[in-house]
């Protein structure tokens, strides 16, 4: 099994056309964060390509420039005692450096 990482930066905008989304998978369900892995595919497929996840925070930098930042929304997890935990002051330092 592929050890998950200990941050996933959740990002939701309207990317610019001509983004490019990188190699691995940004679908939120993929990392059973809280929120999102009771999602259907039906309900996840109409945000697909606004909503996505990244454990690498220059791709989630990246996706949010590509969006117009005034309607971008994030939220930080954290990885602790194997359960995945909003990080409120994480969100708040991300958003600050972008």
């Amino acid at each position: 099994m592929t050890e998950l990482p200990c941050r996933i930066y959740v990002v939701s905008g309207e990317p610019a056309v001509g983004y490019r989304p990188p190699a691995y998978s940004t679908d939120p369900r993929f990392y059973h964060l809280p929120d999102f892995d009771q999602l259907s595919d039906q309900e996840y497929e109409p945000v697909a390509a606004q909503l996505r996840a990244f454990p690498n925070k220059e791709d989630a930098t990246t996706f949010m420039y590509a969006c117009n930042l005034e309607t971008v929304w994030c939220v930080v997890y954290r990885q602790e005692s194997e359960q995945w935990i909003k990080d409120e002051e994480e969100v708040n330092h991300f958003l600050e450096e972008v």
